[in-house]
């Protein structure tokens, strides 16, 4: 084990933004929704020495980075006591 794990963990900057879109059904026999999102997760990692550069200095994607995601979800009522589920996407 390193005695000096300063010197081993780089520190850097990140950013993040994102959109979210939903359009819902709660009338009639279907019912459901559909939703969007666009979100980005980056980071920088620029140190003053080349060998403390990730990606040159630029910003590159985060291990959690999920640009886009698309959900469909419907509900079908077959009675007045059965309703069927729906998980499209």
């Amino acid at each position: 084990m390193n005695e000096h794990l300063e010197t081993d963990i780089l520190s850097g900057k990140g950013k993040a933004y994102g959109l979210e879109l939903m359009v819902k059904k709660q009338i009639g026999i279907l019912t459901g929704w559909i939703s969007y999102t666009y979100s980005r997760s980056l980071f920088k990692v620029d140190g003053i020495y080349e060998e403390e550069k990730i990606n040159g200095g630029r910003y590159f994607p985060a291990n959690f980075d999920k640009p886009n995601d698309l959900k469909v979800v419907s509900n079908i009522r077959l009675s007045r006591r059965m309703i069927l589920h729906e998980f499209i996407i």
